[in-house]
């Protein structure tokens, strides 16, 4: 495989997010501490359309890409080679998006997650949970329309002009007040993961996607009850469904990915 390609991929949409503020860099720490495998080096770095890989040795990992795909960005990103996991990590605090999804893909990478079989898909976890009850969900998901079939309300937070999204001066009323909250992972990369789960804090919270950072860190000090991840089972296959701009679902079918949930207690 061609090493650290980086594809020639159509500008990416910039999203508005929030400064990086104490609860949000403390949560960047917390996480970047919690790495089971800091030093390991990065050995090659995908950079699709949709998501972005990071490999290192037999382990790879995923995060969702965002940000202009600018020449310092790109820069950034074929140059980490043979750098730390943990010193790529550390640009999460970075104020480009894409070296921030860089950075999310190096720490996903430098965590161990649960080993087992396939989770449940994370949809049935929130329709059970969400039957009848009131409903927040961060993030433009295609499961939207069925869940709004079985919850009491839902409320979808969403920045994107998208149908029946909440207006943002109501998002942190909607979170204070919910049973259920769906968020996103891409959330970490706008800075805003440690305030949803902070206004959220009365709800069963599930981080979804595949951002989300597997690591006991979201648990047992944010409380969050369930990460809904992915894990690489095939490297080449990602990699290469991945450069070709392959949805997460697309390549859960093509069995390169299983879905992975991890809860409280549940060890690596």
């Amino acid at each position: 495989m061609e090493e650290n390609r980086c594809n020639g991929a159509k500008p990416f949409v910039e999203r508005p997010e929030r400064a990086l503020s104490g609860e949000e860099r403390l949560l960047i720490e917390r996480l970047i501490a919690s790495m089971t495998f800091p030093d390991d080096p990065v050995d090659e770095v995908i950079l699709g359309p949709k998501q972005i890989v990071v490999r290192s040795g037999d382990r790879a990992a995923l995060a969702t890409t965002l940000g202009s795909s600018s020449q310092k960005g790109l820069s950034r990103v074929e140059s980490v080679k043979g750098r730390s996991l943990g010193d790529v990590a550390s640009l999460l605090y970075d104020d480009l998006l894409l070296n921030r999804s860089l950075a999310s893909a190096a720490l996903n990478a430098a965590l161990a997650p649960p080993v087992g079989d396939e989770s449940p898909n994370a949809l049935d976890l929130i329709v059970d949970r969400g039957r009848g009850r009131d409903v927040a969900v961060v993030g433009d998901f295609p499961f939207t329309d069925r869940l709004r079939q079985e919850a009491r309300r839902l409320y979808l937070l969403e920045l994107k002009d998208v149908p029946d999204r909440l207006d943002p001066a109501k998002w942190d009323e909607a979170l204070a007040s919910c049973d259920v909250a769906a968020i996103t992972g891409t959330a970490l990369l706008t800075r805003s993961l440690a305030h949803y789960l902070r206004m959220s804090s009365q709800a069963y919270r599930i981080l979804l996607g595949a951002t989300v950072p597997l690591s006991p860190v979201l648990l047992d000090l944010y409380g969050v009850d369930v990460l809904a991840g992915s894990v690489v089972v095939d490297i080449e296959a990602t990699c290469r469904g991945v450069e070709s701009g392959l949805s997460i679902a697309r390549l859960h079918r093509s069995r390169c990915l299983r879905f992975c949930n991890m809860t409280k207690g549940q060890k690596a």
